[in-house]
């Protein structure tokens, strides 16, 4: 979910994990800068793994797991969390996002990651991605007509069909 600022949204977000209560919610563009705490975010219910955004305004990155669900956090620098699935193989959860579209680095970056990911076998994984490609028409997966930086659209959509990935969900 693109929260587009959570420190001005933290009524809605406790409201969001209380009223729906998700599993997993994966968040993208926070702009949390280390002054809010991970406290005002959570519930009792929740365990947060936050990276606030390191310069600019429109980054960080929080994912939240039900208390239920054991969780560890992996590596929060490349926004990876593991879900301990008691009886089953662990989820791996990576979170990105793609800042800017003009940005010819991320689908390389992407490529790499996610070639470390799948030479691993034996673990289950769920990408969340902002994509940020707002010249891709996800219902026929085609380019927009008139679509800026068309290439790093084509080159992203390539990637996803190269490791077999589909998209769950596109609001």
């Amino acid at each position: 979910m693109n929260c587009q600022s959570l420190a001005s949204k933290k009524g809605a977000w406790i409201n969001l994990l209380h009223s729906t209560r998700p599993d997993v919610v994966i968040a993208t563009e926070t702009w949390l800068d280390g002054t809010i705490r991970n406290s005002e975010l959570e519930s009792d219910s929740y365990t947060i793994y936050m990276r606030d955004r390191k310069t600019g305004i429109h980054d960080g990155v929080m994912i939240a797991i039900n208390s239920s669900i054991t969780s560890t956090e992996v590596d929060l620098k490349s926004d990876k969390v593991k879900i301990k699935c008691k009886g089953h193989r662990d989820i791996h959860i990576p979170s990105c996002y793609r800042p800017n579209i003009s940005d010819k680095s991320f689908s390389t970056h992407l490529k790499i990651s996610l070639d470390q990911l799948m030479a691993k076998r034996q673990r289950a994984f769920v990408l969340e991605i902002n994509f940020n490609l707002p010249g891709w028409d996800w219902s026929d997966l085609s380019l927009k007509p008139g679509t800026q930086y068309a290439a790093q659209h084509t080159k992203f959509c390539d990637i996803l069909d190269d490791f077999g990935l589909i998209v769950l969900r596109t609001l």
